[in-house]
């Protein structure tokens, strides 16, 4: 066999081999996924930083990282997983050649190993799926970096998708419970169509206006009736339709191309009005009479126009004598001979209902009805109200001819204003400034008073202040005039029946009302001047009263309950039975109304009787009780003991007697009472985030006592806005407590008047404080706002001195606050120097730490240290004002100026006045104030 030969035998049966494996490794393949196949991939990147190396080992199908382990033996880096891995780490050794020698993924799949130069430390962190591994030399100093700015921005945006979704589950969890209805009610009147959508439950809503059509959505999945209203479509309205899908309910409405919209939410319902040229024709017979008179104005008739109500006066008798006819009309209301007692035939009384025009358009029960001018006004007797927006705050003033009284008083949103007359009022002023206040405006006069109804888009103070014959009701944030209070007093008949009297001199009449939003009826009695009213609702058995800012308002509960005028200045209030009446104390000269009870008032001046022993002698009987309590009762009696603790200011004593309270009653965790002890132990504790979480339970949004506790913890956070936001309410229960919740909380009240400027708000509110009672704190805090008020009002050196005498009363919070304060001023009018007053800040920040006063010196301290070119010493105290308080308003307004600074370093060129190495080590240290965006 030749040499050739045996060469393509060989050949020959080589190929025949490889053919052979490469079908196996084929037939393999069809049966039996491979190993890539079956591990996690991992994308795995690395970087050098300007001074440490960063390894990113990221799993892009997973939203965490899978099980691991991270050690270190021997300067080789372990990373160990629970499963298989798919990784490249090839590219690690070259982007980390100063700290990562040798890099390799394990053959399992189960780990990655790096080999490390000396002297380098790792640092890891996790950010969801992504696994960051820091490289940091062996001259590393300071804190570790952190994550980028991308990587943390993602992660909150995963955190608070993930509160929507788990707010949006508990909310549909909570729905499947409250069992949501909604129902439409639907209004139709000669200028308007009204669709109220009443719901039972909280929502939340979204119109939409797209051409004709109109979507509102709302958050709640229910179906809703709409077969009436489609039935009988209203005045521009075409068409509806409703939709329920996954986000909530879906409402259509298609109006008329020539409709407008006005939405709103009142209370439980969101209202829609559909508005236009007049929906409903005239009433034939009512023609013909307008016909038959020829359009000119009556004598007794009535012109409704927007706000406007102008009542005509009664013709002039053809016969009777030009001299009289000539003679000027009187200074009382100049509109009919006869007064409503000398009328044969009385009016019927007028439905609230029914004499509200829509405030949006124009009524005319006669035409060519002439505008109301000033001169006008004043021939006829119309009362124009003239009305002034200060800021926030608008002053609303009804210039009368003669001696009025009045009442003005508060129904939830609503203020009521009554006066005792019937002489027209134009309020187009009121609407025209008070629209960001005012939602709506009705008036209606009857029996002798004009009622104007205003109701509020928010809660807001309502005064009322008597200046010669006007009256000026104002409406804000502060209480900007004092109210005189009103008080209830008990007395009886001869022969024994109970009664109630009011003593109030200058009584106007009583008049009643319906109160057509809620149902019920209103008895109001109206004053004259000066201002006078009640601070706080009462609640009897037989009746309640409105708060007040001048007049008695007041709620009957009983069906025969009489309220009428007695001897002068008083009014009575009575039953013909008597009024029911509670003994007290086992004697029988201790009575007292019967209340309604108040849940989680502590009645501190009764604890606090020093005719019952010391504190502990009161504990020790309180515990003994304890001791012989079973059931339910061992749970009340912690509840006594925590009102002990919180009424001698002992906060974390009573957390701990509420605490063993609802362990022994699980039922406990909803009641309004246990709510409002625990936000007032925490208040007391000084733990005001804590406070707010009971506190802000919805059950106990219209709860006074909840609201001063509110108030208070407010105050310690700093949130003055809060603050004048439950101050009304909070104010109507405030003379309740003795001064060691009242001192504080009128304080607070103060300091909110003077964040807003309100002046004379500040000056009452401490006039209305007795320095002799409060404590050695208090005291020093009521020092220095009447120190902040003197400078207010531009007494500079009465202010220093005052703040001066704060600062050497102790060392505690109220001693540093002064010294800032007093530091503040002197800076302000150039008393000191920057120098001076940086040194003063430094012994100020070195002495005082964890509160309001430290941020608030830190970032003086920064902006003087900017002022003065020591860019370094600014940026560091920036930095201890973040690790103060992160959150505070005042530390992101600081950051937001020192990044300023910095980016005037080292973008506008400030940094080229400093040595080289000076300005980039500054840059290096803190290039976290870099800016965002292109800049950076």
């Amino acid at each position: 066999m030749s040499f050739a030969y045996q060469g393509r035998a060989l050949r020959a049966l080589r190929g025949l081999l490889g053919l052979a494996v490469a079908l196996c490794v084929s037939a393999a393949g069809l049966t039996t996924p491979s190993r890539a196949e079956e591990m996690l991939p991992a994308m795995v990147s690395a970087s050098a930083e300007s001074n440490y190396g960063r390894l990113i080992v990221g799993f892009p199908e997973r939203l965490s990282l899978p099980p691991h382990e991270i050690s270190t033996e021997n300067g080789v880096l372990v990373i160990q997983f629970d499963e298989q891995i798919d990784a490249d780490v090839r590219d690690v050794t070259r982007a980390l050649a100063g700290y990562v020698t040798v890099a390799r993924r394990d053959p399992d799949g189960m780990a990655l190993r790096f080999g490390l130069t000396r002297g380098v430390s790792i640092n890891v962190m996790e950010a969801g799926e992504k696994l960051f591994v820091d490289f940091l030399p062996a001259n590393w100093q300071g804190l570790p970096p952190g994550l980028p700015a991308d990587v943390v921005a993602e992660l909150a945006g995963r955190a608070e998708a993930a509160a929507l979704r788990a707010a949006e589950e508990e909310r549909r969890r909570l729905l499947g419970e409250l069992n949501a209805e909604v129902a439409l009610r639907i209004g139709r009147h000669p200028t308007f169509s009204r669709l109220s959508f009443d719901w039972n439950i909280p929502f939340a809503t979204t119109v939409v206006r797209e051409d004709s059509t109109i979507r509102v959505r709302f958050n709640h999945r229910v179906g809703i009736d709409l077969s009436e209203l489609a039935a009988d479509l209203p005045p521009l309205v075409t068409k509806v339709d409703a939709l329920v899908g996954d986000t909530g309910l879906e409402v259509i409405v298609e109006v008329d191309d020539e409709a407008s919209i006005r939405a709103f939410e009142d209370e439980q319902s969101y209202i829609i009005d559909v508005t236009g040229p007049r929906l409903t024709a005239p009433d034939p017979r009512l023609a013909a009479i307008e016909e038959t008179l020829g359009g000119a104005p009556q004598p007794g008739s009535i012109t409704v126009q927007g706000d406007r109500v102008t009542e005509r006066p009664e013709a002039a008798d053809e016969e009777m004598p030009a001299a009289v006819a000539e003679t000027r009309p009187a200074d009382g209301p100049f509109i009919s001979d006869m007064t409503p007692e000398e009328d044969a035939t009385p009016a019927a009384r007028p439905v609230l209902s029914q004499a509200r025009p829509d405030v949006g358009g124009t009524v005319q029960v006669h035409r060519r009805a002439p505008e109301v001018t000033r001169d006008a006004a004043t021939g006829l007797n119309i009362v124009r109200a003239e009305t002034i927006r200060v800021g926030d705050i608008i002053r609303m003033s009804f210039p009368f001819r003669n001696e009025t009284p009045a009442a003005v008083f508060t129904r939830g949103r609503s203020l009521f204003i009554v006066f005792d007359t019937i002489v027209p009022i134009d309020m187009r002023s009121v609407r025209n400034e008070a629209a960001h206040l005012v939602r709506d405006i009705s008036l209606t006069r009857f029996d002798g008073m004009t009622l104007i109804r205003l109701d509020l888009i928010d809660s807001i103070f309502a005064t009322a202040l008597p200046e010669g014959m006007r009256w000026v009701v104002t409406l804000g944030d502060a209480v900007l005039e004092p109210t005189l209070p009103l008080d209830i007093e008990r007395a009886a008949r001869a022969d024994g029946r109970p009664f109630a009297e009011i003593l109030a001199e200058g009584l106007g009449n009583v008049f009643t009302f319906k109160d057509e939003v809620v149902g019920d009826t209103i008895i109001v009695a109206t004053i004259r001047p000066p201002a006078r009213g009640f601070l706080k609702p009462f609640n009897f058995v037989e009746f309640s009263t409105l708060p007040s800012a001048h007049g008695i308002a007041i709620l009957p509960r009983a069906d025969d309950l009489r309220v009428h005028k007695g001897e002068e200045g008083h009014l009575l209030i009575e039953r013909e039975e008597g009024l029911r009446l509670s003994e007290v104390g086992g004697s029988v000269d201790e009575f007292f109304f019967a209340s309604v009870e108040r849940p989680g008032f502590i009645d501190m001046d009764t604890l606090r009787d020093s005719d019952r022993g010391t504190y502990y002698e009161k504990r020790a009987e309180l515990e003994e009780r304890l001791s012989i309590s079973e059931g339910e009762d061992r749970a009340q009696r912690q509840l006594d003991l925590a009102r002990l603790a919180i009424t001698y200011e002992l906060g974390p004593e009573a957390l701990g007697n509420l605490e063993i309270a609802l362990d022994e009653q699980p039922s406990l965790e909803h009641d309004p009472a246990f709510l409002i002890l625990m936000g007032a132990a925490n208040v007391t504790a000084n733990r005001p985030d804590m406070a707010l979480r009971y506190l802000g339970d919805s059950g106990l949004r219209n709860n006074p006592d909840a609201a001063l506790w509110r108030l208070i913890a407010y105050g310690q956070q700093g949130d003055w806005r809060a603050v004048r936001r439950v101050a009304r309410r909070a104010q109507q229960v405030i003379d309740d407590y003795p001064v060691t919740v009242s001192g504080p909380a009128r304080l607070t009240l103060a300091e909110a008047a003077l964040d807003a400027n309100a002046i004379a708000g500040v000056s009452e509110l401490l006039g209305n404080i007795n320095p002799a009672r409060l404590s050695h704190d208090l005291l020093a805090h009521h020092i220095i706002l009447s120190a902040l008020l003197e400078d207010a009002l531009g007494r500079r050196d009465a202010a220093l001195s005052m703040l001066q005498q704060a600062a050497s009363m102790d060392d505690g919070p109220e001693n540093a606050r002064a010294e800032l304060e007093r530091i503040r001023i002197q800076v302000r009018d150039e008393i000191i120097t920057p120098q001076a007053a940086t040194e003063a800040l430094e012994n100020l920040t070195t002495g005082w730490r964890g509160d309001n006063t430290e941020i608030t010196a830190r970032a003086l301290l920064a902006r003087l240290y900017v002022q003065t070119g020591d860019y370094r010493s600014a940026f560091h105290a920036l930095k201890a004002a973040v690790m103060a308080d992160s959150e505070a308003d005042a530390v992101r307004e600081l950051h937001n100026e020192m990044s300023a600074a910095f980016t005037r370093l080292f973008l506008d060129g400030e940094a080229d006045s400093l040595p080289t190495l000076d300005a980039l080590s500054l840059f290096y240290d803190f290039r976290e104030l870099t800016p965002a965006g292109r800049q950076g």
